[in-house]
């Protein structure tokens, strides 16, 4: 359970960190900054309507007392007020008459917040106050001097509409809250289902370029841009491929071409050699030396180019001990390792057999072998390790105590005549050995890898092993 849980974490941490997941989540902020907006509005909006009627209201009531006292007289004033206050406890408005004789004439318990008069964003401040006491009724409160002496002030109430406006606001804020994490799990379903797309797509582009150029990209997607993607590069795969093919034939043929000539060239310098004075004796070797140099690197390209050219080994190849080859590459090398007083550390592990041709595996760990040999110095080490990866595959290790590879270099040593090498290197070769270590690899549907050992290199070849029909 807990691999199963870390395998998907760890499958979920490539979506997370790329482009589209930030696009997504900088969509959905956005998305909800602009819902948070659009309430905000709305409650602005209902409490101003709300404001207008109560102002209008309670304008209108001013202007018809004013107009009431200014024609008929205080008194007639005070009695509709008392009238209103006294024999109507329903009443919807509530009165303080204010002079040198009256008194306030407010009854109950009542929450009134004088920032109520001064407009609108007074009201929203005194709207959004809470009462000391939840049982207080909210008064709109708007006074008027009626005379130099008198002052009137009317109150009215509002908590129903204050409590209408709470619970409109209040499913307001729900259905935007719902359909923005509507619009959050669509939009996060949707684009997971692209970006799983598109890392299964650079997963196998990147598997494709590492392994074998001629495979196609899968182009069955329920994404319509996904497949239209595919689509492009299997067109950029199919130039490339072709390309490379053309490249690779000419240089096969010029390979071809020029191994009969130098073979020749070599047996009559050979033969020449017996024929010359003692003193040119060196000369003729190191002619001797320079075909044979030559005669490699064409038979090392042309074996390359054969193994490129053929099928990969899946189940008509024949059953090899993978173990018994390591064994016999290591006893064949651990005397020049002696000799340079290298240590041959040997870790193999009892794998199935594989499913191979046993010389061409001999001879892709030879190389790797006599590689890690050349290029660690005295006292160093070099370790050759195999074990079971799952049930299905088999990785053979060579590490060594080297000056490594760099970061930048570990892919393009693969590519035929490419070296790396310090500029005190004088250790001779044709630049082919790791081009046609990925050729023998490929060609048993293996993968290689280049790790850094800290110090020195690590080669890694993960090999599938063999398969019943």
């Amino acid at each position: 359970m807990g691999i199963d849980l870390v395998s998907k974490l760890s499958s979920v941490q490539p979506l997370i960190r790329s482009i589209g997941f930030h696009v997504m989540s900088r969509f959905n902020l956005w998305l909800m900054l602009l819902a948070l907006a659009l309430l905000i509005i709305f409650t602005l909006h209902t409490s101003f309507k709300l404001f207008d009627q109560l102002n209008r209201d309670v304008s209108g009531r001013l202007d018809f007392l004013t107009t009431l006292c200014q024609s008929e007289g205080i008194d007639a004033l005070t009695e509709v007020i008392r009238h209103q206050s006294y024999n109507n406890h329903s009443a919807s408005h509530l009165y303080y008459l204010e002079s040198q004789v009256s008194s306030p004439i407010f009854r109950g318990k009542y929450y009134a917040s004088e920032d109520s008069m001064g407009g609108f964003l007074n009201f929203l401040g005194a709207l959004f106050d809470h009462p000391t006491d939840l049982q207080q009724t909210r008064l709109f409160l708007s006074a008027r001097e009626i005379s130099p002496s008198l002052s009137l002030t009317i109150g009215r109430p509002y908590t129903t509409e204050f409590q209408q406006l709470v619970r409109l606001v209040v499913n307001v804020a729900l259905m935007i809250l719902c359909f923005w994490i509507g619009a959050l799990i669509t939009t996060a379903i949707a684009t997971h289902r692209a970006l799983a797309g598109m890392y299964a797509l650079s997963v196998d582009l990147e598997r494709i370029m590492k392994t074998d150029t001629s495979e196609m990209l899968s182009t069955r997607s329920t994404m319509p841009f996904l497949t239209e993607v595919a689509t492009i590069g299997n067109a950029l795969l199919r130039n490339v491929s072709t390309r490379r093919v053309a490249m690779r034939r000419v240089a096969d043929n010029i390979a071809h071409d020029l191994r009969t000539p130098l073979t020749r060239m070599r047996s009559r310098i050979s033969r020449l050699r017996l024929k010359v004075p003692r003193e040119l004796a060196g000369e003729a070797d190191q002619l001797l030396g320079d075909c044979d140099h030559l005669l490699g690197s064409f038979n090392a390209l042309l074996r390359i180019s054969v193994l490129e050219a053929g099928t990969p080994i899946r189940l008509h190849g024949a059953s090899v001990s993978l173990t018994t080859v390591l064994q016999d590459v290591i006893e064949l090398y651990e005397p020049v390792a002696q000799t340079k007083q290298i240590t041959c550390v040997c870790r193999l592990a009892r794998v199935p057999p594989l499913t191979g041709e046993a010389q061409l595996l001999a001879q892709l760990f030879a190389n790797l072998l006599d590689n890690a040999i050349k290029y660690t110095p005295a006292q160093g080490c070099v370790t050759v390790a195999s074990y079971l990866v799952d049930p299905r595959h088999v990785c053979v290790s060579i590490s060594d105590t080297g000056r490594g590879i760099p970061d930048d270099e570990k892919r393009a040593v693969f590519e035929p005549f490419y070296r790396c090498q310090a500029p005190d290197d004088r250790a001779v070769g044709h630049g082919l050995g790791l081009s046609l270590v990925r050729a023998i690899v490929h060609y048993h549907r293996g993968v290689v890898t280049l790790h850094d050992n800290h110090p020195g290199l690590r080669v890694e070849i993960k090999l599938p092993l063999q398969t019943s029909a």
